[in-house]
């Protein structure tokens, strides 16, 4: 699979690095700019240590984009999550299903008294019990870890240092800009007793790489035809693909280059970049078929495509969203989330289709507050709404009854739909700052403390039916799960 991405020589040391240095904390680091495979190479690695024969070895995925990685009740979530994995698949006793109860009340109960060593000691005791496996942690843009609390960072370490025979795989972009931030990394890395062992830089694609790259995508390319794409695209792969699905529609690649470099010296090579990721681009101008509408749509809502969402916004049968998602799945600049699994448009193809364009076919961005209304109308309120009356549907009723057992499996699958819930919120509140923007009207914070409301007083019957303490209830919404208090989410754009 590494070949893909013509990075299987990066695929091979990393598992080396893991498979020679099992019983040492290991911090692998892969730097790259974006859309130079970072994602992708990290999805191959958790995906081949995600072997079910390979019942020694633990893997754990978090991706700093997801705002629930961001926040210490979103750690405390997967490594429940994990915990429960261990028993669950991996056939063992280590854990019982009630202790994976009492683990996660204990972990949401005790956070939030402040006393961090006592939490920290309790998280060791329980990642103590699996001396016998090897952890595996794979963290997705850990520049994203930048955007939380300056305590977060040390502490994330430091939760991951109580993890016995622990190999952290992390992917990031240069960051040289956040020194403090790189600063506090390492420090907390030496404090914890981190080997900071390799740091992997994915570099762009060579001459050799991209005729290697054409060729895995069956075409022979000569070397001058490469080196023209080198030119052209910075030897990035995620344009290197786009302007790969451009030719699959029957566009002349080769030519098209050739016609663009006849003017390079009367042009510099940003103005015929810009020139190139134009012509790509035509796709979504044109709209020639439902797939590109799809493609244009999540360019505007940068969202991880769902299937309700879309069948609302274009009015589409069954018929045709099981033959977008089909088609969806053979495009090569689409990526997956490591988290949820999702397909989702890469922030660089996101930009590009945004400026070359939506920029041209809707400079007013009356189509965009279209699209945006539909979308929380249709969409985010509506399953908001049923997410919650979803998650009340899984807890249990009769709470004055001590005998009612919970299930480790209803727990997780409650906090599942939790996190959903959080996540959606988030997104509307941003789609609803959008539409003001569009618009030029107030934000209506009265409106939005409503939805809050609503969101905090099921938070508070589940939790309550769950018996997780009290003291937590509010908190548990406002600071772990979802950060969905509006001045933190908005603060910076109300400046």
């Amino acid at each position: 699979m590494s070949e893909m991405i013509g990075r299987d020589k990066e695929f091979r040391q990393i598992i080396n690095i893991i498979n020679n240095y099992k019983n040492e904390k290991n911090l692998i680091i892969i730097e790259g700019d974006g859309g130079t495979g970072k994602t992708v190479l990290l999805n191959q690695l958790f995906e081949y240590y995600s072997d079910p024969q390979l019942n020694n070895v633990v893997t754990m995925r978090f991706d700093f984009r997801d705002l629930h990685s961001q926040s210490v009740y979103g750690l405390n979530f997967y490594s429940m999550q994990t915990i429960y994995n261990i028993t669950d698949e991996k056939n063992t006793n280590i854990f019982s299903d009630s202790e994976v109860i009492q683990f996660s009340n204990y972990l949401l109960s005790n956070k939030l008294d402040g006393n961090e060593q006592q939490y920290l000691d309790y998280l060791g005791n329980i990642f103590s019990r699996l001396q016998n496996f090897q952890i595996l942690l794979f963290e997705d843009t850990l520049d994203g870890i930048f955007n939380t609390k300056s305590n977060y960072i040390p502490l994330s370490f430091k939760i991951g240092a109580l993890i016995p025979n622990c190999t952290a795989i992390i992917a990031m972009r240069p960051v040289s800009t956040a020194l403090n931030n790189i600063n506090l990394i390492k420090e907390s890395l030496k404090d914890n007793n981190w080997n900071f062992h390799k740091k992997i830089i994915l570099n762009p694609f060579n001459q050799e790489k991209i005729k290697k790259y054409f060729k895995f995508n069956n075409y022979e390319i000569e070397n001058n035809f490469a080196n023209d794409l080198l030119f052209l695209t910075n030897g990035s792969p995620i344009i290197l693909s786009i302007a790969i699905e451009w030719e699959l529609r029957g566009n002349n690649l080769k030519e098209t280059c050739r016609k663009l470099l006849q003017k390079k010296y009367s042009g510099n090579q940003k103005d015929l970049i810009s020139q190139f990721n134009y012509i790509i681009t035509s796709p979504y101008r044109k709209l020639n078929k439902e797939t590109d509408w799809v493609i244009l749509y999540l360019a505007h809502l940068k969202h991880r495509y769902d299937r309700k969402l879309f069948k609302l916004l274009l009015g589409l049968s069954e018929e045709q969203i099981n033959f977008i998602e089909n088609d969806i799945n053979k495009y090569k600049f689409m990526r997956k989330s490591l988290i949820k699994e999702n397909e989702l448009l890469h922030d660089e193809i996101q930009k590009m289709i945004n400026d070359f364009a939506w920029n041209i076919i809707d400079s007013d961005f009356g189509i965009r507050l279209k699209i945006t209304q539909k979308a929380v109308k249709l969409f985010y309120e509506v399953e908001i709404k049923n997410l919650l009356q979803k998650i009340k549907s899984l807890a249990p009723t009769n709470v004055t009854d001590d005998t009612k057992k919970i299930s480790a499996r209803e727990l997780i699958a409650a906090w599942n739909i939790f996190m959903e819930i959080s996540s959606l919120f988030i997104e509307m509140v941003d789609y609803k700052y959008m539409i003001c923007k569009y618009t030029g009207t107030r934000f209506n914070y009265h409106d939005l403390d409503k939805q809050i409301r609503e969101i905090l007083n099921t938070t508070q019957f589940v939790l309550t039916n769950y018996k997780i303490s009290n003291k937590v209830q509010e908190e548990v919404i406002y600071e772990g799960l979802a950060n969905i208090n509006p001045e933190l989410l908005l603060g910076s754009k109300l400046e």
